[in-house]
């Protein structure tokens, strides 16, 4: 480290600059205390992780990994080996099969607002009175990609039966403000991801129930989906 604060963002003013839709603005600092070296979360959407728990700070020891967003940041103390003082080194956090980096700021704010219009239009037509409930498709045996366009399919409420088409390399679900999740069309499958909890930046979406948490999670046909408290299906058509 060259000074005593260094911020650590996804914003060019920042001093370590992480192009990450993952990672906030300005995430997170690293500031010299007296003789340590501390990590602490700037206010972050995502957090910093270090060891797989969430931290607000943490005294950094040598080669310490601290996670922020898809990143994995490497830390090397002054005097060990031979690294200059407060040497940072970033790489991408390692992905599952298949996985691919996450789409650009640009890209999710597009895909956001289609999704607005998409739900605009949607509540401007009535549903059917008597309409047959839809079909699911058999889970795919084996973990083998899933054939046929993914669909989610809301249950209850004034859009009970509506569909919302992932046909597109990235579609964004939920409610601006409250909760925003992306659903990204790869070869392997559907994979939702936490984008925005709102108030509470620590509300992720829910899959059968359970927290994702923040990272990418495969989607397979017949999960249950919670964004913004709107329950959705997945299936294929």
């Amino acid at each position: 480290m060259d000074k005593d604060t260094l911020i650590i963002g996804r914003k060019s003013e920042s001093d370590i600059v992480i192009k990450d839709p993952a990672v906030s603005g300005f995430h997170a600092k690293v500031q010299r205390v007296g003789d340590k070296t501390v990590v602490a979360d700037n206010g972050s959407t995502n957090g910093v992780h270090v060891k797989g728990k969430r931290v607000q700070q943490h005294v950094v020891r040598n080669n310490d990994t601290v996670v922020i967003g898809e990143h994995s940041l490497k830390f090397v103390i002054t005097g060990e080996a031979n690294a200059r003082p407060g040497t940072v080194r970033t790489s991408p956090a390692a992905e599952g099969p298949g996985q691919k980096k996450e789409p650009s700021p640009e890209a999710l704010a597009k895909a956001r607002q289609k999704l607005q219009e998409q739900r605009r239009a949607a509540a401007r037509v009535k549903q059917k009175a008597g309409q047959p409930a839809p079909t699911t498709p058999a889970k795919q045996a084996g973990g083998a990609a899933p054939s046929g366009d993914g669909v989610l399919i809301v249950s209850g409420g004034a859009n009970d039966g509506q569909r919302i088409s992932l046909a597109e390399p990235l579609n964004t679900i939920g409610e601006a403000g409250v909760q925003v999740a992306a659903v990204s069309k790869r070869p392997s499958g559907h994979f939702i991801i936490h984008v925005d909890g709102g108030k509470d930046r620590d509300r992720v979406p829910l899959v059968n129930g359970e927290h994702i948490g923040f990272k990418a999670r495969r989607l397979e046909v017949g999960d249950r989906v919670e964004v913004a408290g709107i329950e959705m299906e997945y299936t294929l058509v």
